[in-house]
């Protein structure tokens, strides 16, 4: 009879409490029991403090360089391959080298532009150009030039005068953010791609997490979003990722607001855009109206709830400049853009189990490849004292 009551009153005394979406997940316990713990499996995407990816790519160096070496008025062009160029002649007329074909779309924010030295007004000087709310241009002859965008475009282009030589002359076209000081040249980089998981590390220690116990789990595939279940190995696939690059078999159209759109699901999965994307190129905004207001930018539409039963697309809006189906698969084709999608049926798989057993006293718990869950076995009354404590303590 004594051993029952014991057993009825430790029954009484504790409980399984979860700690749910957690970067470190912290709790107490008086006993040492298996841990129920589910990770986030999300994909790996740096903004470097950006809330969003940028066409810019978002590198020191935010302006790319894409057209080829050629020979205009006189004047050989030759592109180095790094975003650099080499100019020789003696011009046979004023002319300008745009160094980009496109329309550049930044934040609005002050930028430099450099990448001159030795310039002058009647031998060759870099312009910005900039279009939007008014049509103005910015140069240098040497050194920066300041240039503050207000929901406007911008190209950078050579001026060279008629009559000047240039011998060896090398330019170095750079818009990088006011904030930054240093005026060294920098290839242009996208430092906003996205890659998936191949394994994941759960790391266990007590109150002390500098030498914490690690489990690595292989995932067996490369995943962009999901849950893994520690405990019992279960592997729930909720995402898939797709690159567009300008292919024919993208089925793209474009519409009167100059926004393109395709199915995603000619390519892939159904989608659920109840859910978040990440892209590594394009702005990602709420819905497919505001992609028409918004330059350089992606949205999802269609869900699984019975509004859209059958549309599951993907718009996006580089500029109005943009506004064929050519001049889209074109921009695609030098800037592919990758997508993380929902998947609207998510794919299960079983892994193998990993038991981990918690500590007497503190414990935490977190993962490298996102936030953690876990259920365990807890006193209640320590439980409740300390969250009342801590209670207390924030009314203080």
């Amino acid at each position: 009879m004594q051993a029952n009551k014991a057993l009825l009153l430790s029954n009484m005394l504790s409980s399984t409490i979860s700690v749910e979406n957690a970067d470190i997940a912290s709790f107490e316990t008086s006993c040492v029991t298996p841990l129920d713990i589910t990770v986030d499996i999300d994909p790996v995407q740096d903004l470097h403090g950006y809330d969003n990816p940028w066409p810019a790519g978002g590198g020191k160096n935010l302006f790319e360089a894409e057209v080829s070496s050629s020979t205009t008025a006189g004047i050989t062009i030759t592109a180095n391959g790094d975003g650099t160029f080499t100019f020789n002649g003696t011009a046979t007329a004023l002319f300008d080298f745009y160094f980009t074909n496109k329309q550049q779309s930044l934040a609005n924010g002050t930028y430099l532009i450099n990448g001159i030295t030795n310039g002058s007004n009647s031998t060759y000087r870099l312009y910005a150009a900039l279009s939007g709310n008014t049509n103005r241009y910015v140069g240098t002859n040497t050194g920066d030039a300041e240039v503050t965008l207000s929901n406007e475009t911008i190209r950078l282009f050579l001026r060279i005068y008629n009559g000047a030589t240039l011998n060896n002359v090398v330019i170095k076209p750079m818009i990088r953010l006011a904030s930054v000081s240093d005026a060294t040249f920098a290839p242009y980089s996208n430092i906003c791609p996205i890659s998936g998981r191949t394994s994941a590390t759960i790391y266990h220690s007590g109150a002390d997490t500098s030498d914490p116990e690690t489990f690595t789990i292989q995932l067996g595939q490369t995943v962009y979003g999901g849950t893994l279940n520690v405990t019992n190995g279960e592997l729930v696939v909720d995402k898939a990722i797709v690159t567009f690059d300008g292919s024919s078999d993208e089925s793209w159209t474009v519409d009167s607001l100059k926004r393109a759109y395709t199915q995603i699901n000619a390519i892939k999965k159904e989608i659920n855009y109840s859910q978040s994307m990440k892209c590594d190129k394009l702005r990602l905004v709420s819905n497919h109206v505001t992609v028409s207001n918004t330059d350089y930018s992606i949205s999802g539409y269609g869900d699984n709830n019975g509004n859209y039963p059958n549309q599951n697309w993907v718009y996006l809006k580089l500029t109005d400049a943009y506004d064929s189906v050519a001049s889209i698969r074109e921009w695609l084709t030098a800037n592919p853009v990758t997508i993380v999608y929902t998947l609207a049926t998510p794919i299960t798989l079983t892994l193998d189990p990993v038991e981990i057993r918690s500590l007497l006293g503190d414990n935490n718990v977190w993962a490298d490849t996102g936030n953690t869950s876990v259920t365990y076995l807890a006193d209640v009354q320590k439980y409740i004292d300390k969250k009342i404590s801590a209670a207390v303590a924030a009314m203080s």
